[in-house]
């Protein structure tokens, strides 16, 4: 696998699972991308749809399963966050890249516009020149993607731990009592 020590900024970056989400997006050509599988995920090239060493002479970099320290790196290496998934539950890897302050790129779909919000661009399912168009502007436009990437902390910030079972203790006091 090789080695992912990019300096800050320096790249977009993506992360997936083995699970049905969409292959890379035709026509979207950065000049790097870093695919990773976030942890818990089982062992693959993340959102690569070819193994390792296929992607290899591509543009694509596909790290494969990365333990939390090393996808904290790679996150905070990036200059930008896309994540073109279809099917999602919460949004856990967006949420992440927000919380390593990386504006994120996805899909208006499912839960990816809450754990968005105002941190990122959103883009309609199956419109690959509304994807590569956000893509180039964050590349392009690098006082928009500092604006988004100063609200990325406080978006992820919203997602917290304590905050989701005090809420559910709540709930379950109100259906209890």
């Amino acid at each position: 696998m090789p080695a992912c020590n990019p300096s800050p900024g320096s790249l977009p970056a993506a992360s997936g699972s083995p699970l049905p989400h969409p292959p890379p997006v035709a026509g979207v050509r950065p000049s790097r991308i870093a695919s990773c599988q976030y942890p818990g995920a089982s062992a693959g090239t993340g959102l690569a749809t070819t193994p390792p060493s296929a992607a290899a002479g591509s543009r694509l970099l596909a790290l494969g399963h990365l333990d939390r320290a090393r996808l904290v790196r790679v996150f905070q290496a990036a200059s930008l966050f896309v994540y073109p998934s279809l099917y999602e539950g919460f949004g856990l890897p967006p949420a992440e890249a927000l919380a390593c302050g990386v504006p994120a790129v996805a899909l208006d779909t499912s839960s990816l516009p809450e754990v968005i919000g105002e941190a990122g661009l959103l883009v309609a399912p199956g419109d690959t020149a509304a994807l590569a168009a956000a893509l180039g502007r964050l590349v392009s436009e690098p006082g928009l993607t500092a604006e988004l990437a100063g609200r990325a902390a406080a978006q992820a910030g919203r997602f917290r731990w304590q905050r989701a079972a005090a809420e559910m203790e709540e709930v379950f006091r109100e259906a209890l009592g």
